[in-house]
């Protein structure tokens, strides 16, 4: 595994945040790499307020670690 997501995946756990994005795709009966797509395609290049950043990398984190698996 790369050293970034590591140290990601520790503040993570850490903070009890796991599983929180896959959830959010859940809840609007999406899966989680179709939601990510979505809010990608919907926040990117726009101006935002905390909440959409804070989103957008959620979004952006998950579809990089969906890149890793095996």
């Amino acid at each position: 595994m790369v050293d970034w997501i590591q140290k990601a995946n520790k503040e993570i756990k850490k903070d009890g945040t796991k599983g929180v994005f896959a959830r959010k795709a859940k809840r609007r009966g999406m899966k989680t790499k179709t939601y990510a797509n979505e809010v990608i395609r919907k926040y990117k290049g726009k101006t935002k307020n905390a909440r959409e950043v804070k989103l957008l990398r959620q979004a952006v984190y998950a579809k990089n670690l969906m890149g890793f698996k095996k």
